[in-house]
């Protein structure tokens, strides 16, 4: 279970305000440490905004407690492979991505670009 996220780093650069017309998210694993029942894991958050507009990076970690069993189970395919397994890295993703995605609005408010969420379009329909 991911108990939290920190954000350590946070580096943000417009080079142009030009309109947006697309960008792009990647999370990327940079490393991990463990103990018994816990693990932190290291990332970086990055949105590349298309049109050469800009960028927004965030670096932080995210904390995951669970039995010792499975944190022994991902230690083990990160010692191996530097990898964590297909079924943890779901999770840990989509924590990191949502926590990251929420925040970004805050960083980028006052340097007056659009945060980087998709936002779904909404059309109207006659009641009948």
């Amino acid at each position: 279970m991911i108990t939290d996220v920190v954000i350590d780093r946070i580096d943000a650069t417009i080079f142009n305000r030009a309109k947006i017309d697309s960008f792009n998210t990647e999370i990327k694993v940079r490393g991990a440490d463990f103990g018994e029942g816990w693990m932190n894991v290291y990332f970086s958050w990055d949105v590349i905004y298309a049109s050469d507009v800009g960028y927004l990076k965030f670096e932080g970690r995210a904390k995951v407690l669970d039995s010792p069993v499975k944190i022994n189970a991902i230690k083990a395919a990160w010692d191996s492979k530097h990898e964590i397994p297909g079924e943890f890295v779901e999770e840990i993703t989509n924590s990191i991505n949502y926590f990251c995605t929420l925040n970004s609005a805050f960083v980028v408010r006052p340097m007056n670009i659009a945060p980087p969420i998709k936002m779904q379009a909404v059309s109207a329909v006659k009641a009948k």
